[in-house]
């Protein structure tokens, strides 16, 4: 554990293998922001998503998904218990409100996207 707190990606609307369903439901990353062109030069609008790594850990947890299963399955009990200290509810309400805003690909179809991962310290 190297002390980071957030995870953020990108993903690309018009790809046709986009993971952005399952970042979002599975994961729990929130969109963040929509960008209409960058350095890639490429049509497709890019989502940036940012996924609070405590509250996405928590909640696998409790819903005993395979996920948590998957990749704490060899992890030892000093690790889980970084990661089990509770988010502050600051955390959880502003969590809860990024779930809430719309869509940022507005009338758009669900994204398609590829995925360039970024880890961001904290």
């Amino acid at each position: 554990m190297r002390g980071y707190t957030h995870l953020v990606t990108d993903v690309f609307e018009d790809d046709p293998h986009t993971p952005y369903g399952f970042h979002t439901r599975v994961m729990g990353f929130c969109p963040v922001a929509t960008h209409e062109a960058g350095e890639l030069h490429c049509r497709s609008r890019r989502i940036t998503l940012v996924l609070d790594i405590n509250i996405a850990y928590a909640r696998l947890k409790r819903q005993g998904h395979w996920l948590y299963r998957y990749l704490t399955s060899e992890w030892d009990e000093l690790s889980h218990h970084r990661l089990a200290r509770r988010p502050p509810p600051e955390a959880e309400q502003i969590a809860e409100l990024l779930r809430r805003l719309p869509s940022p690909t507005g009338n758009r179809q669900e994204p398609a996207a590829t995925v360039a991962d970024a880890y961001s310290p904290g």
